[in-house]
């Protein structure tokens, strides 16, 4: 007798709060805090008519905060090399970035790369998704894609980050390695000074 194998359904996310700042019908800075599963929803729960949104932003408490939760350079490149060849292909920006959010195995970058697809789906422009994640994309970045939006070849444009991301990324390792030589001098100086105070000049005294 054959039995039916139960199938696992993909949780909804969990309520997060949120920070939703702007101006009012009258014109007057609002702060409002909202519960919410995303970015998105955040947005439809609160606000209303009228309201123009200059800001919304996750709040975390310190516990789930992450600290020093950068993405390290060759993660971010390769994510630039994906998007310059999936906006190639024709693939929507939104759904490249869902695809790749799916894929990487940065959790930094994960996170940012869903905030951003919520972000676009509301309608906003992908500099200002990206401006929210100063963490994970440099100024010249954000820069770029702004510009990139304005005329509209951002295939162009992530292959042109590509190279300024891999261009970093070269000269950081020079710099890298240029300054080994000099950090295994000192090691082996202070290693030399240790051996001759300590075994060297004791075995000394006794003469």
């Amino acid at each position: 007798m054959f039995t039916k194998k139960k199938t696992e359904t993909a949780k909804p996310p969990g309520p997060r709060t949120w920070a939703i700042k702007g101006t009012d019908a009258e014109g007057k800075k609002f702060v409002r805090k909202v519960e919410a599963p995303s970015r998105s929803r955040a947005r439809q729960m609160g606000v209303e008519p009228g309201m123009v949104v200059t800001s919304i932003s996750e709040v975390k408490s310190v516990l789930q905060m992450e600290f020093g939760s950068t993405v390290k350079g060759d993660v971010l490149l390769q994510v630039t090399r994906q998007l310059a060849a999936f906006t190639a292909a024709g693939i929507p920006v939104m759904q490249a970035l869902q695809m790749l959010a799916e894929t990487t195995k940065s959790p930094a970058m994960k996170a940012a790369l869903e905030a951003m697809v919520d972000d676009v789906r509301d309608g906003d422009t992908l500099a200002n998704s990206a401006r929210e994640h100063t963490h994970v994309f440099p100024a010249y970045y954000i820069a770029i894609l702004g510009a990139a939006e304005r005329t509209g070849d951002l295939t162009g444009t992530f292959e042109t980050l590509a190279l300024y991301l891999e261009r970093d990324l070269a000269s950081s390792r020079a710099v890298k390695s240029a300054m080994y030589y000099p950090a295994v001098l000192f090691l082996l100086g202070v290693t030399s000074v240790i051996v001759l105070s300590t075994v060297v000049l004791p075995k000394f005294k006794t003469f």
